[in-house]
């Protein structure tokens, strides 16, 4: 932090008076953190240092000593006040930190020197730091016994220092002093090994030996170092000297086993170091080559398979299946095996891991023909039992032939034991197989073995589709196991251009699991797109479950072909089931095509209410002509449907067709009240068309001519409306007669509406209207 000249001011007053109240401290330590301020720096740090170490503020204390080697404090005298207290209140971090300092200065005396060794012997653990003091120590001091035999000790105690190039000269110290000193001379042995010098190394352990004759530790030495050299037998005979004396040196059991292993010793002494080894180093690849290796030579067939599977297992965890190594170390496993068939042509496990080994490289071809050359085997119920047991260890490889479960499946199959059969031939029943392994195993070894639904599924899914297969794949429905459906509909769906699969597709809509399938099978039929599919589709229109009705509907509705086309125009007129005959109105009230008006003109009689109010709605958006409705409007009961009507005829463009609208007006009024003394002309010929109904209120259709009438101004529509203006008890269709009238023009109803006007008893609304309408109409 940056400073003022008052504050620089303020700190130089209070070092002059060597004030160490809090203030002064405060202002001390923004001295020390400040740039600026280095004229005093070293002074703050001994007031504050000496007021700290005296009120053992051990945190303000740990904070300086770091700020004083962050900023380099260069004054000796000042570190070692601060050094030597520190020591002496065994805070030996803090100490040594500017012990550190001191050294860089070369502000060491001879009471620091000595504070400083003392502080490294102390502080625990020994670490780099305290290593590097006693080295630049041991350095400019090298008779100081004290430093020498701390650090020689160290070394041995800590591995990580004990083999490293500033262990050297230590122990070359050491030895110079005590010549038979065998713990140093190994260490300093084992750091010309690790570091390449094997000549040190070797005259070295050479000369150990000639105070202790055959030191182990010195063997060991010796026999990597030959080893380095390629001179293999002096090896052996290091590491059985050492082993002799030392059985639980596991780095020269694994030595003398990569010995073995790299001359491809396959004694029986050599499979026991291999063993060792391997217990001592289990992901050690090249020993259990050799151990794989010495067990092919003898036949040990079980112990050679059970390290081919950990051998493959380590090299694709170290190098993946891709590498070169790895394909080599494979092929050269495959030879080992080869060679062993020829020894024993009739063991059926040599076939299994070597076809097994071909699929790791992926020789899948060469893999089939060793599986195929078991089941040519004479195959008795023992010899099924142990191919079934070595079948089911080999799919537990991370490799997995999908082929292996056909032949375990066929094997279950011959010993009856039918539900693993079923559940081996199911864990293939979507793969791609080889078309020759299908053929060889499923049609021409053994025809009985169709009987799995699974089987069919493979046999159809490559290519074999005569009719057992057929009638065997929609038998599978009468079964309760719906793993097995799931497996013939899939087939089926791979099988969509197969004409000769509609039959059987045609079975299926009768089968009692239809329901549960059908969603399946009724895209089936639309792909195939045929004469008789559509047919089908048709049919099933007819189905008593709304949910089948509604999803071949819906593929009918999706299939561009006129004959799909044509078999929904009939099901318009014919199928009895309501929800299709709605559901195919709107399908054609969505096309603008004179086709699609002719199939909604033939449903405006449908007996569905919903489908000819739908009907009507949809042709109100075309042109027609009106004498299509003439009929329907007189003969439909329905109200809603009714208004629909009015306002279809009220918007077409024919008014030799209007008439009709006033016409069924009048007719209306005079039967609305004909019993209540109103009057009215009844049209004889209309009434004899008109079928009523028994209707509680008839307003919205009346609301509805008058607005047509309204609309069209129509004249004959008069007398209706003037019999509605003086009986009804409608208020709101009242008033929509009185506007109906004006809009009309009809200066004939001013009569009505004078008495209106007359009448005491008329509301205020129909005053109103009646008073707007009768002054529009005289003017």
């Amino acid at each position: 932090m940056s400073m003022d000249k008052d504050a620089i001011e303020r700190i130089r007053s209070a070092i002059n008076a060597e004030r160490q109240d809090d203030e002064a401290l405060q202002w001390y330590w923004t001295c020390v953190e400040s740039p600026d301020c280095k004229e005093f720096v070293v002074e703050a740090c001994c007031l504050l240092y000496a007021a700290w170490h005296e009120r053992q503020h051990r945190e303000g204390l740990d904070a300086l000593v770091e700020a004083v080697c962050q900023r380099r404090l260069a004054d000796p005298d000042a570190i070692s006040f601060m050094a030597e207290g520190e020591f002496q209140a065994k805070r030996f971090d803090n100490a040594l930190k500017l012990y550190d300092r001191l050294l860089l200065l070369n502000g060491l005396d001879a009471q620091s020197y000595q504070h400083l060794k003392l502080a490294c012997f102390q502080r625990r653990p020994f670490d780099d730091f305290a290593n590097l003091l006693l080295l630049r120590c041991f350095k400019d001091a090298q008779d100081d016994e004290s430093v020498l035999q701390f650090l020689y000790s160290q070394y041995l105690l800590h591995d990580q220092f004990t083999h490293t190039n500033n262990a050297i000269p230590i122990y070359q110290r050491i030895l110079e002093q005590e010549p038979a000193n065998i713990a140093a001379r190994t260490a300093l042995c084992e750091c010309y090994y690790r570091h390449g010098k094997y000549d040190q190394a070797e005259a070295q352990a050479e000369t150990g030996l000639t105070y202790e004759k055959q030191h182990p530790d010195l063997l060991a030495v010796l026999a990597k170092v030959h080893n380095e050299r390629g001179e293999y037998g002096r090896v052996v005979n290091y590491c059985r000297d050492v082993l002799a004396k030392r059985p639980g040196r596991s780095d020269m059991q694994i030595l003398l086993a990569e010995v073995y292993a790299r001359n491809a010793l396959t004694t029986t002494e050599a499979i026991k170091n291999y063993e060792i080894a391997l217990r001592l180093e289990p992901n050690h690849v090249q020993i259990r080559l050799a151990l794989f290796r010495s067990y092919m030579r003898k036949l040990q067939l079980d112990d050679a398979v059970e390290q081919t599977k950990q051998i493959v297992a380590l090299l694709h965890e170290q190098q993946g299946t891709s590498k070169r190594e790895f394909q080599q170390t494979i092929k050269d496993m495959l030879g080992e095996y080869e060679r062993a068939m020829r020894r024993e042509p009739d063991d059926m496990s040599l076939y299994l891991i070597t076809a097994k080994l071909n699929e790791y490289i992926g020789h899948f071809h060469k893999a089939l023909l060793y599986y195929r050359r078991i089941l040519e085997f004479p195959l008795d119920r023992a010899m099924i039992e142990k191919l079934i047991e070595l079948f089911e260890k080999l799919v537990t490889f991370r490799v997995q032939n999908p082929h292996l479960f056909l032949y375990l499946g066929l094997l279950y199959h011959k010993l009856g034991r039918r539900s693993e059969a079923r559940q081996a031939f199911r864990t293939v029943m979507y793969s791609d197989l080889d078309e020759h392994e299908v053929e060889d195993l499923l049609v021409q070894h053994d025809r009985s073995i169709w009987e799995y639904p699974a089987v069919l599924v493979i046999l159809a899914h490559h290519g074999i589709v005569v009719k057992d297969v057929l009638d065997g794949l929609m038998q599978a429905f009468h079964l309760p196991d719906r793993e097995d459906w799931n497996g013939v509909l899939w087939v089926l769906r791979e099988l969509y251009g197969i004409s000769e699969l509609l039959p059987e597709l045609r079975q299926l809509t009768h089968f009692a699991c239809f329901p549960d399938i059908y969603q399946h099978v009724i895209p089936l039929f639309a792909y195939n797109g045929s004469g008789l599919a559509i047919q089908t589709l048709q049919e099933l229109l007819l189905h008593e479950q709304e949910e089948i009705r509604q999803e071949a509907l819906n593929a009918l509705f999706q299939m561009e072909d006129n004959l799909a086309e044509q078999a929904v125009m009939t099901m318009a007129r014919e199928n009895p089931h309501e929800d299709i005959r709605l559901e195919i109105a709107g399908y054609f009230s969505q096309q603008p095509t004179e086709q699609a008006t002719n199939v909604l003109l033939k449903m405006i009689h449908d007996r569905s209410r919903d489908v000819r109010l739908h009907v009507v709605q949809a042709l109100q958006k075309r042109r027609l002509a009106s004498a299509n409705f003439r009929e329907a409007l007189f003969t439909e009961d329905d109200q809603d449907v009714k208004i629909e009507l009015i306002r279809l005829i009220a918007s077409l463009q024919a008014p030799e067709e209007w008439t009709y609208l006033a016409h069924l007006l009048n007719d209306l009024v005079a039967q609305r009240y004909h019993d209540k003394g109103g009057s009215g002309k009844v049209y004889a010929r209309f009434k004899q068309l008109l079928s009523y109904a028994e209707q509680s209120d008839d307003l919205p259709l009346l609301s509805a001519l008058i607005h047509a009438i309204g609309m069209l101004q129509l004249k004959e529509g008069v007398n209706g409306l003037c019999a509605i203006i003086e009986h009804d008890r409608s208020q709101l269709l009242r008033i929509e007669a009185i506007e109906t009238l004006v809009r009309i023009g009809a200066t004939g109803g001013i009569p009505v509406l004078q008495r209106l006007l007359e009448r005491s008893s008329e509301s205020q609304d129909i005053h109103t209207a009646a008073q707007e309408a009768l002054k529009m109409l005289t003017e």
